[in-house]
């Protein structure tokens, strides 16, 4: 709180030391000051690895604990990094900020700041005093070399690096050399810089359209058999006899080596799609995300294999970014990556000290709908279970909660709006803000079973069956609820359970889900893939799935494209598990 004179006020000096590239990595710095008073300054192209003075105020009262945030900027304004301290303010005063390098991407709890690459008390704000911990050098040498052109110094006991100049139109990142300087354009294309802020309301591009969806013409009523016809045959396609839709395989299990980066790659058991709460298909329908037994797999347009990931499937996560077409977010240990598949080249986005098997929700979670934020689960520092909202704009771990009855827990996600925290137990489902409190009553009575979330003009839902938990009208209907509201039923009709799966993701229809049913179940739509109108419950049916026995992998798992075109499901057609496409367009160009 600012005072509004006289003599209590208080000045208060704040300096700079970095080794970020001044003029080039960062050209502005920012002041927040207890969240309330903010103050801005160019910083030119001088050095401040030895620190220099931004900021000089007045017009403060005293506090017992002041917050202080400095940011770096780009000459765009945009936050390159940040660090907050918190000091005693009871007389004028001059501090240092200290912000390294080699924590641009190390995420802290809300006590803490890094320094020097580890968390460290937030009070600890130049490596000097009774709450930091022991000097990291006492002279450049101590320090780790780094790039030949730049040279490590001491600075009261954190290693920090000085640069040289390099040739034209490059300068000296301390972790790689010379390299070309960045430009930054108004729009630069796609980029794995989470730290941008998105605009919503501008929507991603999804191409021309044949006819809206709601308008082709399947079939919608009637009993059908599932057809006894032969799968189709690698990248080849059948038609559907009585849906007129056409089915494509996907993925193989062929002998022959298939020639893909960064190496040789064979389909092996199980193939399979991300599942039907998470994006199979990236921002654009450009590509599609599958699994074969331990390798993620990126097919192109024409379903062909793009790149295999470095990843191990079983020692990761990984999903899609909703808004940049190329960038698959990946969960690794302690890391959060992001990973170009032009490029095939993965890009720390944040780290967590302390944390252990992160994953996105145990493997059902997603980002939200900007891609803004996103949900990671896995063991602290003590072994104990966690799930805890991240927000990539700020960089920012946000409220944290401990799974208490790990057997119970089954996997979390954050709302499309991302304003929600999700947690599926067994028995019951458990919304809580970002912050991590719980909002509104765990749902027990009304719980919904295979669930996807979704936006409904503005507000988050669950679209999902009826367990007997309903009241009052049993398993098998497609029911919607708010996570903060009552649970209504979206028609009488009875659609079957357990054996199906709702997907919300065919984003760009917004009153549409894609609903997907093993054929042993007593669905009327078993062995299909149907789409569903949220709010009239009217029924389009797709495709037959002609699975066998694919509950070990999960199940069929229908997966749209943003815009229905496409569907991807799993099935063991002919006893070898594949990912199958199905192809609405020929039915809508009728």
């Amino acid at each position: 709180m600012l005072a509004c004179g006289g003599d209590s006020t208080l000045e208060l000096s704040v300096d700079l030391r970095t080794d970020y590239v001044a003029g080039i990595e960062f050209a502005g710095a920012r002041l927040i000051i207890d969240g309330d008073r903010t103050e801005e300054a160019l910083t030119g192209s001088d050095s401040f690895v030895e620190g220099r003075r931004l900021f000089d105020l007045d017009g403060l009262d005293r506090a017992e604990r002041r917050t202080l945030r400095v940011e770096l900027l780009t000459a765009t304004g945009r936050v390159v990094t940040s660090r907050d301290i918190t000091v005693r303010h009871q007389e004028d005063m001059a501090v240092t900020v200290v912000i390294t390098r080699d924590c641009s991407a190390v995420v802290c709890d809300s006590d803490q700041s890094c320094l020097a690459g580890r968390c460290v008390d937030q009070g600890c704000t130049d490596g000097t005093g009774e709450l930091c911990e022991e000097p990291d050098c006492t002279t450049g040498s101590d320090c780790p070399m780094l790039a030949a052109c730049s040279q490590a110094t001491c600075q009261e006991g954190l290693c920090l690096y000085d640069v040289v100049e390099c040739d034209e139109g490059l300068y000296c990142a301390p972790e790689s050399g010379c390299v070309p300087i960045p430009v930054e354009e108004e729009d630069m294309g796609v980029s794995v810089d989470m730290g941008a802020p998105v605009d919503m309301s501008v929507p991603t591009d999804m191409g021309p359209t044949i006819r809206p969806f709601p308008d082709c013409p399947f079939v919608r009523e009637g009993t059908f058999e599932v057809p006894s016809d032969a799968p189709p045959n690698y990248l080849d396609s059948v038609l559907d006899r009585v849906f007129e839709t056409k089915i494509i395989r996907a993925t193989d299990r062929s002998e022959e080596p298939i020639a893909v980066p960064p190496g040789e790659h064979r389909w092996s058991d199980p193939n399979r799609h991300p599942g039907h709460t998470r994006h199979a298909w990236n921002a654009d329908e450009s590509a599609i995300y599958v699994e074969s037994g331990r390798d993620g797999v990126i097919l192109d347009p024409q379903l062909r294999p793009f790149v295999v990931t470095p990843f191990d499937t079983e020692a990761t996560d990984s999903v899609w970014h909703p808004r940049e077409r190329s960038v698959r977010l990946v969960a690794a240990d302690d890391r959060l990556l992001g990973w170009d598949i032009r490029t095939a080249t993965p890009t720390t986005i944040a780290e967590f000290p302390g944390y252990r098997n992160l994953a996105i929700g145990s493997g059902r979670g997603r980002m939200s709908d900007d891609g803004e934020t996103i949900v990671l689960d896995g063991l602290d520092v003590a072994g104990t279970p966690v799930a805890f909202v991240f927000d990539l704009r700020t960089r920012t771990k946000l409220g944290e909660i401990k799974v208490d009855t790990p057997s119970g827990y089954r996997w979390s996600t954050i709302s499309p709006s991302g304003e929600y925290l999700v947690i599926v137990w067994d028995s019951v489902v458990v919304i809580h803000d970002r912050e991590g409190r719980v909002v509104g009553e765990p749902w027990t009575s009304g719980r919904l079973r295979d669930f996807d979330l979704m936006l409904d003009r503005g507000t988050d839902i669950a679209i999902g069956f009826t367990t007997g938990d309903f009241p009052e009208v049993g398993d098998g209907l497609l029911a919607r609820r708010p996570l903060e509201g009552t649970p209504d039923l979206i028609s009488n009709r009875f659609f079957g359970a357990p054996h199906g799966t709702v997907s919300a993701r065919a984003t760009a229809l917004p009153e549409w889900v894609f609903v997907s049913f093993r054929t042993a179940t007593d669905s009327p739509y078993r062995g299909e893939v149907i789409a569903v109108h949220t709010r009239s419950g009217d029924v389009r049916r797709l495709a037959h799935t002609h699975d066998e026995n694919v509950g070990d992998v999960g199940g069929i798992r229908a997966s749209p494209t943003r815009d229905g075109r496409q569907i991807a499901f799993t099935s063991d057609w002919d006893g070898r598990t594949a990912v199958f496409v199905i192809d609405t367009e020929p039915v809508c160009e009728l």
